[in-house]
């Protein structure tokens, strides 16, 4: 039985301690690297077992924040709320218009910014909700988008 394509990674995004990593088949894998703690280093955690319609395309992480989100191939951003129990508990799921391309989160928490085909999109976190803050319609297809640590700065790279 061949069991690379059930492990082949999609997205990969980290914390301080947490390497947070999201499958082809739909599944998030937490593999911890906390450097003082080496007898827990290395240890892998199966936290959402294929819960999305769609394929992982894209997942960020909040540092201050106890909080995941995953976009997927359905056209859905899903905020997950993580435990140091390791459980991890759906928040919501919203819709979008487009194809997510890619997607970073603030520093803070508070602001997420999403690539779609056609535009950058600057979002607040609300709740249980993404409410439009500003669209750049300059910046098209973007495969990757990073926050600064401090987040006063973002960078992104349409792949050219």
């Amino acid at each position: 039985m061949d069991t690379a394509p059930y492990f082949s990674i999609t997205g990969m995004t980290l914390t301080n301690t947490h390497i947070f990593s999201a499958c082809k088949n739909r599944q998030l894998i937490k593999l911890k690297f906390h450097p003082d703690k080496q007898d827990e280093m290395g240890k892998i955690s199966f936290l959402v077992q294929p819960c999305q319609q769609g394929q992982i395309t894209a997942i960020a992480c909040s540092l201050k924040m106890l909080f995941v989100y995953t976009a997927s191939s359905d056209k859905s951003i899903t905020q997950w709320e993580y435990s140091a129990e390791n459980k991890l508990k759906m928040c919501f799921r919203q819709n979008m218009q487009d194809d997510i391309l890619a997607m970073d989160i603030h520093p803070s928490g508070f602001y997420i910014l999403i690539s779609f085909n056609a535009s950058l999109h600057y979002y607040n976190v609300m709740g249980d909700q993404l409410k439009l803050y500003h669209e750049e319609k300059e910046v098209k297809g973007c495969k990757e988008i990073k926050f600064s640590n401090g987040g006063h700065f973002f960078a992104c790279n349409d792949g050219h």
